[in-house]
């Protein structure tokens, strides 16, 4: 297959065509928390996506752009049902106050171009902030910053809804099943087939209701359709 022809259309025509049997095909979707480029129902009642990827870097990219999606997958996949979503600490903070020096009216500079400042008093105040903006802090009261957490808030959220099983599709011998997560499965497609070169595992088998996401997504298809 010509990999500068292939396209996800394509694919995707092809994916209804292996999985005719299956129900509630759907293609460029929000079944779920995030767009699935492919998504059925198997006859055994289990809900599958199929995300598609025509490039290596397109692929690699996936990790660092849907991190929310494939952190859902790899949790539920190692059975667990949460995730943190927010911290937020409270820290106690104190830095010295400087003030600009000013000489008959005109601010003072050094000789490298910054303002010239001298000390002015000993400041402590409470903050909000998440390890993570801290450091935003500690850039912004520079001198003699110093943080001591004193309170912490953690949110827990159920995950998402996830789907029974996740796979990669794409031209063959584009993506190495060495690259393939766990949680997912992997199949080459060529001119003449899609094969199955990893099966992908159960990431659950619990039951996803679906029916009122299905019921919406197909009524509106059927208004473009009028």
């Amino acid at each position: 297959m010509d990999l500068e022809k292939i396209n996800e259309k394509e694919i995707q025509n092809r994916l209804k065509r292996k999985f005719d049997s299956h129900k509630y095909i759907l293609s460029n979707s929000y079944v779920f928390d995030w767009e699935s480029d492919f998504f059925s129902k198997t006859a055994s009642g289990y809900f599958q996506e199929i995300e598609i990827k025509i490039s290596l870097s397109d692929f690699k990219a996936d990790f660092k752009n849907k991190t929310h999606k494939h952190d859902a997958l790899s949790r539920k996949f190692k059975g667990i049902d949460t995730y943190i979503t927010h911290t937020e600490n409270t820290y106690q903070i104190e830095y010295d106050e400087m003030e600009s020096v000013v000489i008959d009216g005109k601010r003072q500079y050094n000789e490298d171009g910054t303002i010239k400042e001298q000390f002015k008093r000993k400041m402590s105040r409470e903050i909000k902030s998440s390890p993570k903006m801290l450091k935003s802090w500690s850039k912004y009261y520079k001198n003699n910053f110093k943080a001591t957490q004193t309170s912490s808030i953690i949110e827990i959220k159920q995950l998402p809804k996830i789907p029974h099983k996740f796979y990669y599709i794409c031209p063959e011998n584009l993506i190495p099943i060495e690259l393939i997560p766990e949680y997912a499965g992997l199949y080459y497609i060529n001119e003449n087939q899609i094969r199955e070169m990893k099966k992908a595992p159960f990431i659950h088998k619990e039951e996803v209701d679906l029916t009122q996401t299905l019921l919406d997504k197909f009524y509106y298809k059927s208004l473009k359709c009028d």
